[in-house]
C-alpha cells in the first residue's frame, strides 16, 4: 500500500465519508418517515371535511420512493470509497507513479462511467439492467459457473475459465465455491422495503375517499360532486401506483448491483485497480501533459468499453505493458 494513504491517515478519512454518508441516509429516513405518518395522520383527519387534501397521499408516496433513491446513490459513494481501500490493501503491486485520490477520482468519472454505459441501460424502464447484447452471453457463462462450481477441483478450473474468459468480473457470487454463501448486509434492503411497503400504503386514503363517496350519506351531502372527485383520485392513485412500481424496479435493480454487482465493494476494488494501471500508462505514454493525459485516459476507457465483460483480461494486459515500458 502506498505509504502517503497510510502515513496521513487518508484511508481513515475516506472511511469517515463513507460513514457519514450512511449515517445521512439512516437521518433521512428516519425523518421522512415522521413526515409521512404526519401527512397520512392530517389526511385522515380532515378528509370528510376537506376531500382534496387526500391528493396529499402522492407527495407522501413519492416522499419514502426518492428516500429509497437517494439510499442507494450514498451507498453507492460508500461503496467506491470501500472499493478504494480494498484495492490500496489487496494489490502488493507498486507503481512507479502512484495515484493520488484526485486523480483517481477524475479518471474514475471517466472509466468507470463508461463501462456501466456499454454494460448497462442509464435510463429508460430498462435502466441499471443489462444491455441485450451482453445479456445472452452472461447467462451462459453464469450457467456455466455454477456447472464448475459444483465440482471438486473448482480452484484449478475456477483459473481455466478465467484464463477462457468465462467469468463475469463484477458478479461476487461467481466466486463462491460449493455450499458456502455471500452475504452483503440487509440493512439498506430493509430500509427500501420499509420505504416501499409505506409508499403503497399511502394510497389507501384514496380508496378510503372513493368507498366513503359510496356509502357515507353525511359526507354526501356535504360535498354534493365527491363522487366524482373521489373517483378522479382513484384514478390518479393507480397511475401512481404504476409509476411507483416502474420506479421501485430500478431502485432494486440498482440496489443488486450494490450488493453484488457492478457497484459492490468488490467491483469497485476491480475498477480501482484497472483505474491506477491507466494511470501509469497514461503518465509514461503523455509525459505528464494534462491535456494529453486525458485524452489517452478516456481512449484506453473507450477500448476498454468496447469489451467490458473482460475488465480482468484488460488488467492484466495493461499491466504487462505498463511493467514492459517503467522496466
Amino acid at each position: 500500500m502506498n505509504d502517503d494513504f497510510s502515513k496521513y491517515g487518508f484511508i481513515d478519512t475516506l472511511r469517515d465519508e463513507a460513514k457519514s454518508v450512511k449515517d445521512c441516509f439512516t437521518t433521512f429516513s428516519f425523518q421522512s418517515i415522521f413526515i409521512y405518518f404526519g401527512i397520512i395522520g392530517f389526511i385522515l383527519k380532515f378528509q370528510d371535511d376537506v376531500p382534496f387534501i387526500t391528493a396529499a397521499s402522492g407527495l407522501a408516496s413519492f416522499l419514502m420512493a426518492i428516500i429509497s433513491r437517494i439510499g442507494t446513490y450514498k451507498y453507492g459513494t460508500a461503496n467506491r470509497n470501500y472499493g478504494f481501500e480494498l484495492h490500496k490493501f489487496t494489490s502488493a503491486k507498486r507503481y512507479l507513479h502512484p495515484m493520488s485520490w484526485e486523480e483517481g477520482l477524475r479518471n474514475w468519472r471517466i472509466i468507470q462511467a463508461s463501462i456501466f454505459k456499454s454494460l448497462f441501460y442509464e435510463s429508460g424502464i430498462n435502466k441499471n439492467y443489462l444491455r441485450p447484447k451482453y445479456k445472452k452471453r452472461y447467462k451462459i457463462i453464469n450457467k456455466r459457473i455454477k456447472e464448475v462450481q459444483k465440482k471438486k477441483k473448482y480452484i484449478k478450473e475456477g483459473i481455466d475459465r478465467i484464463n477462457n474468459k468465462e467469468y463475469i468480473w463484477f458478479n461476487v457470487k461467481s466466486n463462491i465455491i460449493g455450499k458456502t454463501t455471500y452475504y452483503a448486509g440487509s440493512y439498506l434492503r430493509t430500509m427500501i422495503n420499509v420505504n416501499l411497503f409505506l409508499s403503497f400504503v399511502a394510497c389507501a386514503p384514496s380508496i378510503l375517499l372513493y368507498a366513503k363517496s359510496i356509502s357515507n350519506e353525511t359526507l354526501i351531502q356535504n360535498h354534493p360532486n365527491i363522487r366524482e372527485i373521489s373517483y378522479w383520485m382513484l384514478i390518479g392513485t393507480l397511475i401512481l401506483l404504476m409509476i411507483l412500481l416502474i420506479w421501485y424496479r430500478i431502485i432494486y435493480r440498482r440496489l443488486k448491483h450494490l450488493e453484488e454487482g457492478f457497484l459492490s465493494i468488490y467491483s469497485c476494488g476491480v475498477i480501482w485497480n484497472l483505474i491506477e494501471i491507466c494511470h501509469n500508462l497514461a503518465i509514461v505514454k503523455t509525459e505528464g501533459c494534462i491535456t494529453n493525459y486525458i485524452c489517452y485516459i478516456s481512449k484506453l476507457s473507450d477500448k476498454i468499453s468496447k469489451n467490458p465483460l473482460n475488465v480482468l483480461d484488460w488488467i492484466n494486459r495493461l499491466e504487462k505493458h505498463v511493467r514492459k515500458k517503467t522496466g
